[in-house]
């Protein structure tokens, strides 16, 4: 048996970055991501500009939501970001997502996301400061958007008393 395939080597794409953008195929915008994180490899802040130039060219082609969220994984496994600059790259994509009415991720999969984030808080609420934080677990439930658990479990990884753990839910 011999089999035969065509050979396409990624890096000869480099100078057609435009082509790229433009293009409708879904296999252009993976040669762009990889093109792409080899350009800023030791620069995350570059590369978080990037990928999100990248991901909002996937929200404006004409795929479906399922092949946009496929697409966005594997660009996401592609170019990895430091947590902090990851972070601040979900805020600016549902900014976007937001600005353009485009809510690829349905109000269930928010809910979602806010569960197991919550979850992760009880869980680090109740080893880190026992009964007086399980106490507080109704004022954290009572947190509004993801984005605030997100910020509340960020304050809460450094948080150094349960007396800082009050004062951050009073606000």
């Amino acid at each position: 048996m011999e089999l035969r395939f065509r050979i396409a080597k990624l890096l000869d794409h480099a100078g057609n970055v435009e082509a790229l953008e433009a293009s409708d195929n879904p296999f252009a915008a993976i040669v762009l991501a990889h093109l792409q994180a080899l350009a800023t490899h030791g620069d995350p802040a570059t590369r978080q500009q990037r990928k999100l130039r990248i991901i909002k060219g996937l929200y404006r082609g004409h795929w479906s939501k399922e092949d946009v969220r496929e697409l966005f994984r594997l660009i996401d496994w592609i170019m990895t970001l430091p947590e902090d600059l990851d972070e601040a790259l979900r805020t600016e994509i549902h900014e976007f997502e937001e600005e353009q009415k485009m809510p690829y991720i349905t109000s269930i999969e928010r809910l979602a996301k806010k569960e197991g984030i919550l979850e992760g808080i009880e869980l680090a609420m109740e080893m880190r400061f026992g009964s007086s934080g399980r106490k507080l677990l109704p004022k954290v439930r009572a947190l509004g958007s993801v984005d605030e658990v997100r910020r509340f479990a960020r304050f809460l990884k450094n948080a150094k008393s349960i007396e800082q753990v009050r004062s951050r839910l009073s606000d």
